[in-house]
């Protein structure tokens, strides 16, 4: 019997599927998965494209009678994101969270909630303790909340991110850095940190613009993170309006409108010179291949590792010297 995985959202999220990888690599004797995810199909074609073979089996998170039977009979139920567990996105991520809370109270010593970021969360501690408590281990990102975590399930341990493992397992060859800088927004960056929308795309727009009058020889790449299948969950809108706000620079601007591979990725932040983004993810990866990066800050996960790995991070009206974070980063290297 395989390895049951829960709280998988997709790999159109290059994040994720990096996290995938990466299991292989944290628990090498797993020899195969089954992943609900909601729209299995794409999952399929994504998985097939990245190599993946018969040691994942994906199927409909809605196939509930396959769910439950694989849930009773599954020795070990992974849990991947105990990020959807904080409740930090607003209020549809809270009843999330509360229904995900739910689920692992009833799996008990199955589960294993797999290295994430559960505190700080939106819900009280005691709730959390309440649900999680029957959890056979609890992995965490951050070693500064080992302490407080533990104080809701004593059987907490602190990891590296899964992608990590992946990451490291993994050569990416050599290449010249070229005058590239690369920016990767989440869509719903602007309602997460609570700034007007078309506020922050003119701020950041005004800023790349002011850099590449003063530095012509530079070129920026948008690269979106996630290409959702739904519209609001596409990392293209939020940067194609910082595109076009960008009138008179637009020549100098790589706009990356199409699905690529994670390799294709990690090749294009190992031959760039900056990263900028606000998804966690490109965090870990321009750290794994050594290249500087910029976190804008949208939650506590993007702050700690930023922290912890010597990223520069930028929050609320600090977004207005953009230009000066990326000028100072530059001379860095």
């Amino acid at each position: 019997m395989g390895t049951l995985i829960l709280g998988y959202y997709s790999s159109v999220d290059k994040g994720n599927l990096c996290m995938l990888k990466g299991l292989f690599y944290f628990f090498p004797n797993i020899k195969k998965v089954y992943l609900p995810v909601l729209y299995s199909y794409v999952e399929n074609l994504i998985l097939k494209k990245e190599g993946f073979r018969k040691n994942v089996e994906v199927f409909c998170l809605l196939n509930l009678p396959k769910l439950f039977k694989l849930i009773l009979k599954t020795k070990k139920i992974l849990f991947l994101f105990g990020d959807s567990l904080t409740g930090s996105y607003g209020f549809f991520s809270n009843i999330f969270a509360i229904a995900n809370l739910f689920l692992l109270f009833l799996i008990g010593k199955k589960a294993v909630i797999l290295p994430s970021t559960i505190l700080p969360s939106k819900l009280p501690k005691s709730f959390l303790k309440f649900f999680l408590r029957k959890v056979r281990k609890i992995y965490i990102r951050e070693k500064e909340k080992l302490k407080e975590t533990k104080k809701i399930n004593e059987r907490t341990f602190v990891s590296k991110d899964l992608s990590i493992f992946y990451l490291n397992s993994k050569r990416v060859k050599n290449r010249k850095r070229k005058n590239l800088i690369i920016i990767t927004i989440r869509n719903s960056f602007p309602e997460i940190v609570k700034i007007d929308r078309r506020k922050i795309v003119n701020i950041i727009g005004k800023q790349l613009t002011s850099f590449l009058r003063e530095h012509p020889n530079y070129k920026i790449i948008f690269l979106p993170f996630q290409i959702g299948i739904r519209r609001k969950n596409d990392d293209r809108r939020i940067l194609k309006e910082i595109y076009n706000s960008m009138e008179n620079y637009k020549e100098k601007v790589i706009f990356v409108d199409k699905f690529l591979s994670l390799d294709e990725i990690l090749r294009i932040i190992k031959g760039s010179k900056l990263l900028i983004s606000s998804r966690f993810h490109p965090c870990v990866f321009a750290c794994s291949l050594k290249t500087p990066f910029i976190a804008l800050k949208e939650n506590f996960k993007i702050f700690s590792f930023a922290r912890e790995n010597k990223g520069v991070v930028i929050e609320g009206e600090k977004l207005r010297s953009l230009k000066k974070y990326i000028t100072k980063n530059l001379h860095c290297i």
